[in-house]
């Protein structure tokens, strides 16, 4: 299978994400329904003695156009793997479904992903399939 084209809007996305202190790597090469980003997104927890250490998290994005629907293959690849995948439409969602605090960023952005259609739920698996 020839790997799918890159979505518009991954640029953008990619660079506000490293803006924001996330290591972002590419695997929309690698095609078969795999999901287009692998980001680690850094997360700021408190140890014994409060003294501030760095964890991460890692996220699996799906970048799509605000109309654009999953392929077959991103389907069946999304339904078969364990944890989340989370769909994300624009920088805004991006950001939220990494945590990251969008309001720091730009105030409107938690407005629009909160009132943007299809938006995932980014707390974890979606428990129905997903469907195209």
């Amino acid at each position: 299978m020839v790997p799918k084209r890159v979505d518009a809007s991954q640029k953008k996305i990619v660079e506000a994400l490293r803006a924001a202190g996330c290591t972002v790597q590419s695997l929309a090469e690698l095609g078969h329904g795999v999901p287009d980003l692998l980001v680690s997104a850094p997360v700021r927890t408190r140890q014994a003695f409060y003294r501030a250490t760095q964890e991460t998290m890692l996220y699996l994005l799906e970048v799509k156009s605000p109309k654009g629907k999953l392929t077959p293959d991103e389907i069946a690849w999304h339904n078969s793997w364990l944890g989340p995948v989370y769909i994300v439409r624009s920088v805004g969602h991006a950001l939220t479904a990494c945590g990251i605090d969008v309001e720091r960023i730009d105030p409107m952005a938690r407005h629009v992903a909160q009132t943007t259609p299809d938006v995932p739920d980014y707390r974890g698996r979606r428990k129905t399939p997903v469907r195209g």
